[in-house]
């Protein structure tokens, strides 16, 4: 093996590679990837049998997941790639090579997934005595950790706080904890996750606004940045992107179109007719909206329409005064990237495709995303090539706050991500939509 040890994140793809002299001829190479368990028993991973890729045997976990690439034997080089990586797919690999002789290799992979941590002030109801807020944070990892609470002083208050550990379906270690303080006392805590094994510390501060800069006006709830505190420069920011996406999509060849004379025989005659479920049943147009920290796959032919109403959601969004047929403007973002032709992840095109001028950074993009800014995506023309848009999508769909994606895609065009997708709709075709398109 190449090395001994392969560590990787929970999502992303990792490569292990066991090594062997070149020589002889390839075609009657058998390389052979096996998991060892930990009772003795194994399954297969990947095989490749006289140079041929031979998957009839392959366990159903690594089904679509688990890749060689044939071209670096050449080089005596035995890759295999898996894909979306799980944490049950931490363990013990073996690699065997065939070639005249027998030779194998072992190595272990470890997979972990980092703790993103989500925070929340709630002030309660007003006394005239005593106020008091509730200090909330959330995460999903691996793995598990423990949960302390400090206040600004570094008064350690982890035993007043209520705890709660669960594990999801993808054997994360969801934990959620909540601490109720004196808001009056103190107006900065940290909310810390630490695993004393492998000496991890993930730290997410929390304030509280002073009394003296409350008004009576204010909502009693105040929501904070993960791992970071907000102020008027990220809101500054927030504010200067929504303008110049507005402009963006104003100053587009589709803006005339959609919230113009075509809007009512297109958004309001057409769609509403060829969007239907998978029962075949039609949908309200707002059901394109998903939920926050929702993803919906829009499936459609060439001719159904499918980027002509990314367009309108986009201008209508863009427009503030037409109407919003999708509901489109309770979103504060809406981002439209067009999927054809991509060549980076998500954050990349959109400073390719929207934002030439190169006035925020990746980082800046990826925090505003991430965040609980209520933004919605659209992904337009997805389809498999683009493992880096892959990755970014997957990342931000596990980790993203209160994000909201829309994919469309051809007929099957998404399948290798389709577990992506809470759920999925589709735009038929009809005997009016060459009039729209």
């Amino acid at each position: 093996m190449a090395k001994a040890l392969y560590l990787a994140e929970f999502g992303n793809t990792v490569k292990m590679e066991c090594r062997f002299p070149t020589g002889g001829s390839l075609d009657s190479i058998n390389v052979y990837w096996h998991r060892m368990l930990s009772n003795g028993s194994e399954y297969e991973v990947y095989t490749l049998l006289n140079g041929n890729e031979d998957l009839q045997s392959q366990h159903p976990e690594y089904k679509g997941r688990a890749h060689m690439k044939p071209d670096l034997l050449r080089k005596g080089r035995a890759e295999l790639e898996i894909s979306n990586v799980k944490i049950s797919d931490s363990g013990s690999y073996r690699c065997l090579i065939k070639m005249g002789g027998a030779d194998y290799k072992q190595a272990t992979l470890s997979v972990k997934a980092p703790y993103k941590i989500k925070t929340h002030v709630k002030e309660l109801p007003k006394n005239a005595d005593h106020k008091d807020a509730e200090l909330s944070c959330e995460s999903e990892g691996y793995p598990p950790v423990q949960v302390l609470w400090r206040d600004g002083n570094d008064q350690d208050l982890s035993k007043k706080a209520s705890s709660k550990h669960s594990v999801t379906a993808d054997q994360l270690f969801h934990i959620s904890s909540l601490l109720i303080v004196n808001a009056s006392s103190n107006n900065t805590y940290h909310c810390i996750l630490w695993n004393e094994t492998m000496e991890e510390t993930y730290n997410a501060s929390l304030r509280i606004p002073a009394m003296s800069q409350r008004h009576p006006e204010e909502e009693n709830e105040v929501h904070i940045h993960i791992n970071t505190n907000e102020d008027d420069g990220s809101l500054q920011q927030i504010e200067n992107l929504r303008e110049l996406l507005k402009a963006k999509y104003t100053a587009s060849s589709f803006s005339d179109w959609a919230i113009g004379e075509w809007h009512s025989g297109f958004c309001e005659q057409f769609l509403p007719q060829r969007l239907v479920n998978s029962d075949g049943q039609t949908q309200p147009l707002t059901t394109l909206i998903p939920q926050p920290k929702g993803a919906l796959l829009l499936e459609g032919d060439p001719l159904s329409g499918k980027s002509r109403l990314c367009q309108a959601l986009a201008a209508m969004w863009a427009d503030s005064t037409g109407e919003d047929t999708f509901g489109a403007r309770e979103c504060e973002l809406v981002v439209l990237l067009q999927c054809e032709g991509s060549i980076g992840n998500i954050y990349e095109e959109m400073i390719r495709q929207l934002l030439p001028e190169k006035r925020f950074s990746e980082a800046d993009l990826e925090a505003v995303l991430m965040d609980h800014f209520n933004t919605l995506l659209i992904l337009d023309g997805y389809s498999k090539g683009n493992t880096t848009l892959d990755e970014s999508l997957r990342s931000l769909i596990r980790e993203g706050y209160s994000i909201r994606i829309l994919v469309t895609s051809l007929p099957e065009g998404c399948e290798h991500i389709l577990d992506c997708f809470g759920s999925v709709l589709k735009l038929q075709n009809g005997v009016a939509a060459d009039i729209f398109l």
